[in-house]
């Protein structure tokens, strides 16, 4: 594993205890439901359990991970060994493959056909490994039918089987699944974590300490930072300054799947972090600026109920209609009153 994975390995080190004492005890659970802030390190660290599982180098018990050299654990870091199963939604498979569908958008979905393809071939032995580690990644965004589907694998695991599910919160799956799994939980990493990573990624000392103090514990929003086209940023301004009707429309004309609302609310908490040192806003008023923090919790907690498979739609009417005030005329007036 690269070096960039040994900075989660080492701000995870409870998680990665844990782990490591459940597989020298042979108390490994069948089903592990990982939760913890994107870009935490949980998809990192199913990467080093299954090292651990797999390697033919027996690796030193006291380490999580494994000899990183033979050809078990580099087919394991590439995610090509063939007891390796690794599930993740259509729209990462053909982003991972530089691809693309013809005439539709990809889902961010796990579906019912993933998931009984998993299942599948669960039910075979391992090809060569002591034994078969799946690993659904996103798994709060499995459908209702996929996560039944998931049901009788979890009451009926075989034997050197683990299923790992990889989501931001117990919260976010169904309980069902929720029941059936043991919980590793992930910490959101310090602002030093984040940088540490950043700077190893190549961003500027200045962007990457700017990103790292905004990205609550995760690698993974502070690189989705500042992502937004001048177009959708000015969208966004737009919809701020009008009026609840007009929110109205443009709302019901605001067709965006999951991933694009999070992208959205996550560039406007930007937006809003930037109006708290920006006195010379042109759409915010200076009489309403005490608004922003409310809002910026508002968002994020917006953006966590549509993560949660929450409804998008009334998501998005609670924010912009109820949480996020109109910014009125006369207080517009006022300021210009002020100003003179």
């Amino acid at each position: 594993m690269g070096q960039l994975d040994q900075h989660f390995l080492r701000h995870q080190e409870r998680a990665s205890q844990q782990l490591n004492q459940a597989v020298n005890s042979n108390r490994l659970a069948h089903a592990l439901l990982f939760v913890g802030p994107q870009g935490s390190g949980k998809s990192t660290l199913s990467l080093f359990l299954a090292q651990k599982l797999l390697c033919t180098e027996s690796p030193p018990r006291d380490d999580f991970k494994g000899c990183g050299r033979c050809s078990a654990c580099l087919r394991v870091h590439q995610k090509s060994h063939p007891d390796l199963l690794w599930v993740v939604s259509e729209r990462k498979r053909h982003a991972a493959e530089d691809g693309g569908t013809k005439g539709r958008k990809p889902s961010a979905d796990i579906t019912i056909n993933d998931i009984r393809d998993l299942c599948q071939s669960l039910l075979l032995p391992p090809h060569e490994g002591r034994a078969k580690i799946a690993v659904i990644v996103d798994a709060h965004r499995m459908t209702l039918q996929a996560a039944n589907a998931l049901l009788k694998t979890l009451e009926e695991p075989r034997a050197n089987t683990h299923l790992i599910l990889v989501a931001p919160s117990k919260d976010s799956v169904l309980p069902t699944l929720r029941s059936r799994s043991q919980i590793v939980r992930f910490r959101p990493l310090n602002p030093d974590a984040v940088l540490e990573v950043l700077l190893e990624e190549g961003l500027t000392p200045d962007v990457a300490l700017q990103r790292s103090q905004q990205a609550d514990g995760s690698v993974q929003q502070a690189r989705n930072r500042t992502q937004l086209s001048l177009e959708e940023t000015q969208f966004l301004i737009d919809l701020l300054a009008e009026d609840r009707a007009r929110r109205v429309i443009r709302l019901a004309e605001w067709e965006q799947d999951r991933d694009e609302l999070e992208r959205l609310l996550s560039g406007m908490i930007d937006l809003f972090s930037h109006e708290l040192h920006n006195q010379d806003s042109n759409w915010l008023p200076q009489g309403q600026r005490h608004f922003i923090l409310p809002m910026i919790d508002a968002t994020r907690s917006a953006a966590q109920r549509i993560q949660r498979h929450g409804n998008a739609q009334l998501v998005l009417e609670k924010l912009f209609l109820s949480d996020i005030p109109v910014f009125t005329a006369s207080a517009r007036a006022t300021d210009a009153r002020g100003a003179s």
